[in-house]
């Protein structure tokens, strides 16, 4: 107690020291950092503390420092420097709570005790304090390096960085232009180019290049960065597979790539901030290599109306489970997993028709159990998460009467557990049809083949969250079937339709090796049977064989989808795709598909699409009627600031999109 007590005066006695010297005292309005490998960021809620981690900053922040400015860094690059106040008084860092870096001392909040936050990456959480040492004007001072993933972080009101590069590029910065450009660290058993399990860094790369540094590289065979420019911290430094580059100097060094050798090459004399081409030896055939501390990509190109999200870090985890819902006061409500704001599912709502986003309500996975295969579904006055727990445990069902604030816990047969055991779906609709609430899904298996369609429904006047309120039909256990010479392997994420004739279907996505552009329908009779005849209830359709979204329109008197048909031609390259990119995985086309009865579908525009097939996908489009448009979330991967995602499959971004007049498209 007496501890806290001392700290929680600190702060006041520093801020009414006396004057000494010719100085004037308190807190330092200005400090000046010198040191290298730095980024600007703010004292703030969701500040990034670990650029290459994507760690954020978050928790009980302590009040008077909110908007102080940060200089941050790379974890465990520790680039320490000096710090120099204008005035006599404290100097600031902010660092992990323990132990207190040494000659430190903490600061604590006066209204809350000992202020303390968070910094969290991944599944980690760090807490983290302020510390201050009390310093002559104009004398510096070392800033701590520290044992751990976190650097120590000076902190103040304004910070004039000696560093500082020229043209807005941080002193510790290199930006590149260039196609499809990843940004990885040079570590040991670190994979030296995308998509390419053949070429490992080993010990000798980190030494060559002198020390903790990332690249900038592309595909082995590619031509990854064309441009490049250096802040004024940072040394030009390449390499290629070449004894030579004409106009940089070779500084000795090299590393093996497999087969390959790298050397090494910096540049006599250059200009900080200005941009050079990447020089192209005759001699080289792969792709060559951009070093620095910080190294971010320009020129990438946004896709979709307003970016909702994205991953925390790069090719560490996915989103997933895109839905979004119409709620009664008009506004979208819209959820994913994977995202950087929380574990589990994060929601967002708009009150502008998309322009606008915002986190929304207190959902947790941990508590309210619905983590995957999730859909959300508006019935009168509330809105329904339909989902499976983490280990796609149970189907279940919760319930929101507040629009998406908060939910029901669906931890038994009377709270939303509608089914025991494991299962498989996606974001399928939810349609009411003949007084009944229907759904698809399927049983689970590791084996697409095994999984076995089937369809839930219940009044459309029964309590949702009441197991005993739902008939499950028969499942459909013949998956596979011919097209003629085209074999259907499998049959997944089905959508519940009402048919023209007022009959329920499951008109279902059906994998195909030879085509992937096959669905099938499969038909409800009571509320306890599905089945289909292989013979008829084909539907060729755009893209039937990767997941998609069918909605009916009464006002268009049309189905609408959106989907991913496959693009023509051959894609490989040297690595993963040697062999050939499979229909399946080509999602870089997203195109608006609409049918007057569910059976003849016709292409009425392309709404989103690269040329590149490896690491661009639109996939798994959810999407609502908003008056006279569509509004769409997609689950999207494409190139970025921070680089590359693994690939088309695993999305970086969470997008939404209006297609706008799309019935007069």
């Amino acid at each position: 107690m007496k501890r806290n007590l001392i700290l929680t005066l600190l702060i006041p006695l520093l801020l009414s020291c006396g004057k000494e010297s010719s100085h004037s005292s308190g807190t330092p309005d200005t400090i000046t950092v010198d040191g290298a490998g730095y980024s600007r960021a703010v004292y703030e809620e969701g500040a990034i503390v670990m650029p290459d981690k994507h760690a954020v900053l978050s928790g009980a922040l302590h009040p008077y420092f909110k908007g102080f400015e940060m200089l941050v860094s790379p974890s465990e690059s520790h680039p320490g420097g000096t710090m120099t106040a204008d005035i006599n008084g404290p100097v600031y860092i902010l660092a992990p709570s323990s132990p207190i870096p040494s000659g430190w001392q903490l600061v604590a909040d006066s209204s809350a005790g000992e202020a303390t936050c968070n910094v969290s990456y991944g599944t980690s959480v760090m807490a983290v304090s302020i510390f201050s040492k009390v310093v002559k004007a104009g004398a510096p001072v070392k800033i701590p390096v520290l044992d751990g993933v976190l650097p120590a972080i000076p902190l103040a009101r304004k910070i004039h960085w000696a560093q500082e590069g020229v043209s807005g590029l941080a002193g510790n910065e290199v930006e590149v232009e260039g196609s499809l450009v990843d940004v990885r660290p040079v570590k040991r058993g670190q994979t030296a180019f995308p998509q390419h399990d053949g070429y490992v860094f080993a010990e000798d790369a980190p030494a060559a290049v002198g020390g903790n540094l990332y690249c900038a590289v592309g595909l082995v065979d590619g031509q990854g960065v064309r441009r490049m420019r250096f802040g004024s911290g940072e040394t030009p430094l390449i390499a290629v597979d070449a004894a030579s580059v004409p106009g940089w100097e070779a500084t000795g060094k090299s590393f093996v790539l497999g087969t390959l050798t790298y050397q090494l090459f910096t540049l006599p004399s250059y200009t900080t901030g200005t941009w050079i081409d990447m020089p192209a030896p005759a001699a080289s055939a792969h792709c060559p290599f951009v070093f620095g501390h910080v190294i971010h990509v320009s020129g990438q190109k946004e896709f979709g109306d307003v970016t909702i999200s994205e991953v925390a870090r790069l090719r560490s985890g996915t989103i997933s489970n895109v839905c979004i819902a119409k709620l009664p006061d008009g506004s979208l409500l819209a959820a994913c997993t994977g995202a950087k704001e929380a574990e589990g599912l994060s929601m967002y709502r708009s009150t502008d028709h998309g322009s606008t986003w915002t986190r929304y309500g207190n959902y947790s996975s941990a508590v309210n159990l619905i983590e995957n295969y999730t859909n959300l579904f508006v019935l009168e006055n509330a809105v329904y998460l339909f989902g499976v727990a983490a280990g796609r445990d149970g189907f279940r069902v919760s319930k929101s009467t507040d629009g998406g604030k908060t939910w029901t816990i669906p931890a038994d047969a009377s709270s939303g557990l509608i089914l025991s055991g494991t299962y498989h779906t996606a974001q399928v609709p939810c349609i009411v049809s003949g007084g009944r609430v229907w759904r698809a899904c399927e049983t689970y298996n590791d084996d697409d083949t095994s999984k076995q369609p089937f369809m839930l429904s219940a009044p459309v006047d029964a309590d949702l969250l009441d197991a005993a309120s739902w008939t499950v039909t028969s499942t459909v256990s013949q998956t596979s079937y011919y097209i003629g010479t085209d074999r259907i392997s499998s049959m997944i994420e089905g959508n519940a339709v009402e048919a023209p004739d007022g009959s329920v279907v499951n008109l279902i996505r059906s994998n195909s090796a030879a085509s992937s552009n096959y669905a099938t329908i499969l038909h409800v009779t009571g509320t306890d049977a599905l089945s289909y005849n292989p013979a008829t209830d084909w539907v060729e359709m755009p893209g039937g064989g990767k997941k998609f979204t069918v909605r009916y329109d009464k006002e268009s008197k049309l189905y609408w989808s959106l989907t991913n048909p496959h693009t023509e031609g051959t894609f490989s390259h040297a690595g993963i795709y040697s062999d050939g990119l499979q229909l399946s995985l080509r999602r870089n086309q997203l195109v608006l598909i609409s049918s007057p009865d569910l059976r003849t579908w016709t292409k009425k525009a392309v709404v989103l699409e690269d040329p590149d097939p490896f690491f661009h996908g639109f996939q798994y489009a959810d999407w609502v009627v908003d008056g006279n448009d569509l509004a769409v979330v997609v689950r999207a991967a494409y190139p970025e600031k921070r680089g590359l995602p693994v690939r088309q499959h695993d999305a970086n971004k969470f997008i939404f999109l209006k297609v706008k007049d799309f019935r007069n498209i």
